[in-house]
């Protein structure tokens, strides 16, 4: 779950990062930000869960 969770808010952050940049509010660019973040930390989160088993 977190793995499609960080992907959807990957995803959610670069939509809202250019919708920003396009002569958008500034909220939208921080919230974007806020995103990607957020999902680049599930998703390393996850990874680090999977690779600590295989740790001797």
């Amino acid at each position: 779950m977190k793995k499609i969770g960080g992907i959807v808010l990957l995803i959610a952050g670069l939509v809202a990062l250019m919708l920003g940049f396009n002569r958008g509010p500034t909220w939208l660019v921080l919230l974007g930000i806020v995103f990607v973040i957020g999902g680049i930390v599930l998703l390393a989160v996850k990874i680090a869960r999977r690779n600590q088993g295989n740790l001797p």
